[in-house]
């Protein structure tokens, strides 16, 4: 295997704070919109991207760390949804759609 170059260290390397930053930016409430803006992602997808590989990095680095961050994505998520549920069981569309795309994005993490 080919030995890494000087500057393809120092481009993991910027890619990996990046995507800490990312995943601080997540634990402390931002949007994915917000982190893509805030460290200069071309959308939030890779914004999203980034923050899912860090993890994955991190979970082999620091093995119960990565899944702190992940149990507290989780309960984050259950605490937007906990709210809506009431006006989900009344048959409210709009709630119903927002608690679906919470739970989809629950089962991404």
């Amino acid at each position: 295997m080919p030995r890494k170059t000087r500057v393809s260290r120092v481009r993991t390397v910027a890619a990996r704070v990046r995507g800490q930053q990312a995943i601080k930016l997540r634990m402390a409430g931002a949007t994915l919109d917000d982190i893509a803006r805030q460290l200069d992602f071309k959308s939030a997808a890779g914004a999203y991207k980034s923050v899912m590989r860090e993890l994955q990095a991190t979970s082999k680095d620091m093995g119960e760390g990565a899944e702190a961050v992940r149990q507290l994505e989780l309960k984050r998520l259950d605490q937007m949804q906990f709210p809506l549920w009431p006006q989900v069981l009344a048959g409210d569309v709009a709630a119903t759609t927002t608690a679906l795309r919470i739970q989809e994005r629950s089962w991404r993490i």
